[in-house]
């Protein structure tokens, strides 16, 4: 069985961290799309994705929840 922190480390995906922590450095979803070569609508989807498995309502918190479990 996994641990607890190995289990916590694989909450969000790699591509997910990357855009929190692009997030967390102040940019906004175009700017990230242009950054990682992808949609502003896959952003988007990636965003949504981080709310609902960080339990939280924006991405603010989204960014102090992250830092607060060690994942960012």
């Amino acid at each position: 069985t996994r641990s607890y922190s190995e289990r916590r480390a694989r909450v969000l995906t790699p591509r997910e961290k990357d855009i929190l922590r692009l997030i967390r450095n102040g940019r906004l979803s175009k700017e990230i799309a242009a950054d990682l070569n992808i949609s502003v609508n896959t952003v988007s989807r990636h965003r949504q994705n981080i709310l609902g498995k960080l339990s939280v309502g924006n991405s603010i918190e989204a960014v102090n929840a992250a830092v607060s479990m060690g994942l960012l």
